[in-house]
């Protein structure tokens, strides 16, 4: 018994002490959140609607964490996100093609710095001026797909309707060091 206090009071403490250097990182935190700050709510609301036009998709908006995947600098930044499924779109290949397009024809240049791809999805980064913009489109079968779990995922033959998209494009524009 007497153990057993003693381990809850330890547990007590690393709770207590945890909630305060908690606390002391979101401090911190709020200092590098200056660091990105959304795009204008106008220029948000445009990309959204071209989302919608090029994707034939409802997009949703809204003002979300960013982080800088190459450099770890953060965040906030206008968070257009939507999905799908196989029936809605043709391809990752494809999605990713005609987001790309649509950034480069607003005059977006990508940044080969953040482009990764893999069998289940695609990133991309585009700058203009001081804003960055991160594109994902990820693509997973839906559970009552029933893909064996010992197999690639490109081994599992699903029908449109169990191929789940998840699209998301993250602006933000770099503010200066202080």
């Amino acid at each position: 018994m007497l153990s057993a206090k003693f381990f809850n009071r330890i547990a007590f403490f690393v709770v207590i002490t945890g909630s305060f250097f908690v606390s002391n990182l979101q401090s911190a935190g709020a200092e590098e959140a200056e660091t990105y700050q959304p795009v204008p709510v106008a220029e948000c609301g445009k990309m959204r609607q071209e989302m919608n036009q090029v994707l034939k998709v409802r997009v949703l908006g809204n003002v979300a964490p960013f982080n800088d995947t190459r450099t770890g600098e953060k965040g906030t930044g206008c968070l257009l996100i939507t999905a799908g499924t196989g029936q809605n779109f043709q391809s990752i290949n494809q999605v990713a093609k005609d987001l790309e397009t649509m950034l480069t024809d607003q005059g977006w240049q990508p940044d080969n710095n953040y482009a990764a791809d893999s069998p289940t999805g695609k990133q991309r980064g585009f700058r203009k001026g001081n804003n960055l913009a991160l594109l994902k489109v990820e693509t997973n079968p839906s559970e009552n797909a029933k893909c064996p779990e010992n197999q690639p995922i490109s081994a599992c033959q699903v029908a449109p309707e169990q191929m789940v998209y998840d699209i998301s494009l993250n602006i933000a524009t770099h503010s200066a060091s202080k």
